[in-house]
């Protein structure tokens, strides 16, 4: 039998309050961890559980199944519950399944729900019956001890004068040597010396006098006509201005 299988059939089984159906699911010396009546062997809480119900129904919302742990599966629905006193409650639910592969059976189950929705008789007035010291210490897994939460008084309901009360504070005890705990003064700083002042900068060097290497070369005469080219030849005539007139081509006179 799977696990989601028998996930199903468990869901079926508590529906229907079907005790039969409910133990053949369950190994010899199985556990319930119930958030309310704490560690219980699985055929008493079942008796208990049964035996103070008038009607429940269960609307399932997921059967998840851990592919990475073997034998371990998780129920999440909506719960009805309908006891006997007339109460009424309805919350979600998380069964959470420790399977035993090799029979196909439930080793035990943890049940997780906020007890706040709970009816007001199942917190208050209705508890399960002790279980036997050799069922229980059979039926626990290792390292676990069973629990059972006390009552939980009404919302408005007196506190009752029985609360223990914290113990009074001890006196503070006096400062020993308070004096002494403190730093000491600070002290003033010790004038510089010669070897902590920074030396003076190096004084600024004159620029030395342009030398005649330093000088520049003259520059070259710019290229062109000189005066004597231009001036006329002996016994050439020069108009004031210094423009020769044009002469007129051959076989050409005046009119």
């Amino acid at each position: 039998m799977d696990a989601e299988t028998i996930v199903r059939r468990y869901l079926k089984a508590l529906e229907t309050a079907d005790l039969t159906a409910m133990l053949n699911l369950f190994v010899d010396q199985a556990y319930i961890d119930s958030p309310l009546y704490g560690m219980q062997p699985a055929d008493e809480f079942y008796q208990f559980l049964f035996g103070n119900t008038i009607q429940s129904r269960i609307r399932l919302l997921g059967i998840f199944v851990n592919h990475d742990r073997p034998g371990q599966a998780i129920g999440y629905f909506a719960y009805y519950w309908h006891l006997k006193d007339g109460s009424r409650s309805i919350f979600d639910c998380i069964d959470i399944f420790e399977l035993d592969v090799e029979q196909g059976k439930i080793r035990g189950l943890k049940i997780i729900y906020d007890t706040f929705h709970a009816p007001p008789s199942a917190r208050n007035t209705v508890q399960p019956p002790p279980p036997s010291a050799s069922r229980v210490s059979s039926s626990i897994p290792p390292n676990a001890a069973p629990t059972r939460p006390p009552a939980v008084p009404e919302f408005g309901s007196p506190v009752p004068a029985t609360i223990p009360r914290p113990p009074p504070m001890p006196a503070s005890t006096p400062r020993v040597h308070a004096e002494t705990s403190r730093p000491p003064p600070m002290s003033a700083p010790a004038p510089l010396s010669h070897t902590d002042t920074l030396p003076p900068p190096p004084p600024v060097m004159a620029m030395p006098p342009p030398s005649h290497s330093d000088t520049m070369p003259p520059p070259p005469p710019l290229p062109g006509i000189s005066i004597a080219s231009v001036r006329p030849a002996a016994g050439d005539t020069q108009p004031p201005g210094g423009h020769t007139p044009p002469t007129l081509p051959p076989g050409r006179g005046s009119s």
